[in-house]
């Protein structure tokens, strides 16, 4: 669906647009008189051929900038890392911060695109913030830490402050 944007508030919605994939030049810098409201385009609707793991990553496993996947074994997950990486360069989207609960699987990663904290596995004990939540990689947990200042310990302090340990945008 189409909104068209009022005349005053135009000057609010532009494009910059380059002619040539040369990003260094001066863009074209177009006013939108519309907005596309509701558009969601899939990974599947842009005809990229990937692997299914792939599509369901980028389809539901993406939240803001942060991608969240598990899978069944070290092979598909090295061919996974592969075909995420390629498949949203497409988009001229990069990942960066890389952290992984099986070292082997950073091979496949540029050394520059690795979580700081995993560099060093062997002595890597902190615990990262993934999606809101904290993991424990090397332990691959969520470990919860409940902390209740000014409540009681009773059914509903603990209800009070719990939402932020389980849905972590509230």
């Amino acid at each position: 669906m189409q909104v068209k944007v009022p005349e005053s508030d135009r000057g609010a919605l532009h494009v910059l647009w380059w002619d040539s994939e040369d990003l260094t030049g001066e863009p074209k810098r177009l006013q939108m008189t519309s907005y596309s409201f509701g558009a969601t385009k899939t990974i599947s609707d842009s005809g990229l051929n990937c692997m299914t793991e792939v599509k369901q990553s980028v389809d539901i496993y993406i939240y803001v900038d942060d991608c969240l996947a598990s899978l069944p074994d070290v092979s598909l997950a090295q061919r996974f890392v592969r075909e995420l990486s390629r498949v949203l360069s497409k988009g001229a989207f990069h990942l960066r911060r890389w952290i992984c609960n099986r070292e082997s699987l950073l091979s496949e990663v540029c050394e520059s695109d690795v979580s700081p904290s995993e560099l060093s596995i062997e002595a890597f004990q902190a615990v990262e913030r993934t999606l809101g939540l904290q993991w424990d990689a090397k332990a691959d947990e969520f470990p919860f830490n409940f902390v209740f200042p000014g409540r009681p310990l009773t059914r509903r302090g603990i209800l009070l402050r719990s939402p932020p340990c389980v849905i972590p945008w509230v």
